[in-house]
């Protein structure tokens, strides 16, 4: 809704077409930006809580090797969280 009543704001203002554009680019970046956020938000709250569907992935933590150290993707690092 809020797209379409841009759209027609736009359309009816007096303003130059790149002007316009300007806008309607700027507010559908920005939408775009809300959304990409509020998805990686909702990910890291399920990553968090465990959820059972992701205990199956291989989502990048480092696994301990013999000695005792953390191996991700053929570099070594010490400790256990990041």
């Amino acid at each position: 809704m809020a797209i379409t009543l841009l759209f027609v704001g736009l359309f009816n203002a007096d303003l130059a077409l790149s002007e316009k554009g300007f806008y309607g680019m700027s507010f559908l970046l920005v939408l775009f930006g809300a959304v990409a956020v509020q998805k990686n938000v909702r990910d890291l709250a399920l990553f968090d809580a465990g959820h059972p569907a992701l205990d199956d992935l291989d989502v990048g933590r480092p696994a301990p090797s013999s000695d005792g150290e953390a191996v991700l993707e053929g570099e070594a690092f010490r400790g256990g969280s990041f």
